[in-house]
């Protein structure tokens, strides 16, 4: 729960960290079938499958939680796009905070072949 506290005060999201119900929404994401979480020692990232408003045969995979105090940026999004690519998902979509580490933040999406779509990142699979 401290990593995802840790992430709600750094991302500047309003309302109070509940931890009964964050408890809640992390029990049903390992136990669901569209969800998923992994780990690294001091960090996360999870996300959940689901098909575009727009267009019912275009499966995305959105970004939840992604935090990592141990620096491992990278290796939890490699996993996460593994996972994304073994549903099918025809598109990853990634939420960052903008703010002073904006730059670095856009060059490694860049980098991974993500492009800017309001405040988020996705990549067409």
């Amino acid at each position: 729960m401290a990593l995802l506290a840790h992430l709600l005060v750094s991302s500047g999201a309003l309302g109070k960290f509940d931890e009964d119900a964050v408890r809640a929404t992390v029990i049903n994401m390992l136990d669901g079938e569209d969800t998923v979480v992994f780990r690294s020692r001091r960090g996360l990232i999870s996300g959940f499958t689901m098909r575009a408003w727009h267009s019912p045969g275009w499966l995305m995979a959105v970004e939840m939680w992604w935090w990592a105090e141990d620096k491992q940026w990278i290796p939890l999004l490699r996993a996460f796009e593994q996972w994304a690519r073994e549903r099918g998902a025809d598109e990853i979509r990634i939420s960052a905070t903008t703010g002073p580490g904006d730059s670095k933040i856009r060059s490694i999406f860049g980098r991974a072949g993500f492009k800017p779509s309001e405040i988020c990142y996705r990549k067409e699979m």
